[in-house]
């Protein structure tokens, strides 16, 4: 695993993310962990979640929110490379940044807040970014 993947690694042993994928405009590269993996287990990758990178590879005004995992997630900060998005009850959560290489994508859940989790996201986009 390379060191971006490994700092999520450890956020995700250590309960302040529960998941993340990496997509590129190819699809998704390894790992993909948690909520964005396929529970058919036919790709490695949930289908619907596809749906969370459109925005960024797509023209056009982003969603105010998403449907994944059986939740609607409503977005509660978006720029034009970043979207953070939170269910009702704030039971599932998804903190995506657009990288030159793709999107990473991670999820979180209660009790961990979604400045947290973005702001560890921006961590790790870092060290992508230098890597």
């Amino acid at each position: 695993m390379s060191n971006w993947a490994d700092r999520l690694e450890a956020l995700r042993s250590e309960g302040v993310i529960t998941g993340f994928a990496l997509l590129t405009a190819a699809g998704a590269c390894e790992p993909v962990t948690g909520p964005f993996t396929d529970p058919e287990g036919t790709a490695p990758l949930r289908p619907e979640a596809r749906q969370l990178a459109a925005p960024f590879f797509t023209a056009g005004p982003p969603p105010g929110s998403y449907d994944f995992c059986g939740a609607r997630l409503i977005v509660v900060q978006q720029t034009p490379g970043s979207f953070c998005a939170v269910s009702r009850r704030r039971e599932l959560g998804i903190a995506a940044r657009h990288l030159p290489c793709g999107v990473l994508l991670a999820s979180f859940a209660w009790p961990t807040p979604a400045q947290r989790a973005a702001a560890e996201l921006d961590r790790c986009c870092a060290a992508l970014a230098g890597a």
